[in-house]
């Protein structure tokens, strides 16, 4: 057991949209059959559409396990495509990674397998088990850093912000002010002093979409944070320079990410 965490089961026909909104990370299983997910599995993530529009899940954790009723039944198959869902709705996969041969034997790299024999009456193996712990182990402590890192950066953000409309006071700049660093050429985003939208581009918009400010409330906003508009994947740094480590998009595709 990993503190601070609390697991709850449920099969997929019982899970609501709301919950899998509110947990933090999922451990997603599935019955082998024939080296796929099972049916309920792929009725499941049919309807999980709601929540791959609006992007709802980026950026959890997750990891995935699977139970076969042979040892040469096509596990590690079924594990893919459990996973591919999940990366389309932008998780981080969490895996298995190697162990020494005295301390764990069984599982893969994808995440966690056992075999059932129903005519024996046998169930997974002390050993796979075992792996299913350790994955779980991985997938708790996971959940943990990027919650705790995401709340840390979160609050830095809004200091930041407070700053800036404590020091600003929400009094425009002057236009001549603006059209100066404009100028310049050395800003690549903008950020309303009155509501706080940061805006990416090399001048800031005419008028602000989210407050309706002109363009003299704007002013050069330090991007500290980068978005993948493709993935959801956010990089804490001056403005990506190479591709997206997770995607492969190309460095246009980052926006400005204020948490």
């Amino acid at each position: 057991e990993v503190r601070h965490t609390v697991v709850e089961t449920r099969p997929v026909r019982e899970v609501n949209l709301k919950e899998l909104l509110e947990a933090d990370a999922f451990a997603f299983g599935t019955p082998n059959h024939y080296g796929t997910m099972s049916a309920p599995m792929k009725m499941f993530f049919r309807r999980l559409k709601p929540l791959w529009k609006e992007g709802s899940l980026r950026g959890k954790p997750a990891c995935v396990f699977t139970v076969s009723g042979k040892y040469h039944g096509g596990a590690e198959t079924a594990l893919l495509t459990l996973m591919v869902p999940l990366f389309a709705h932008g998780l981080i996969l969490v895996g298995l990674p190697p162990f020494p041969r005295r301390y764990i034997t069984e599982g893969c790299f994808l995440g966690a397998r056992g075999q059932v024999d129903h005519e024996k009456g046998a169930g997974p193996s002390e050993e796979e088990l075992r792996s299913g712990r350790l994955l779980g182990e991985r997938l708790a402590r996971t959940a943990i850093a990027l919650k705790t890192g995401r709340s840390a950066v979160k609050e830095e953000i809004a200091q930041e912000k407070r700053e800036v409309r404590k020091g600003l006071e929400s009094k425009p700049a002057s236009l001549e002010e603006v059209e100066r660093l404009i100028a310049d050429g050395d800003v690549e985003a903008w950020q309303c002093t009155n509501c706080g939208y940061v805006h990416e581009g090399e001048r800031p918009p005419e008028q602000c979409p989210v407050c309706n400010m002109g363009m003299e409330y704007f002013t050069a906003y330090d991007v500290d944070a980068w978005e993948c508009t493709s993935c959801g994947y956010v990089v804490y740094s001056e403005r990506p320079k190479e591709d997206c480590p997770v995607c492969g998009a190309a460095p246009d595709a980052f926006m400005p990410y204020s948490g």
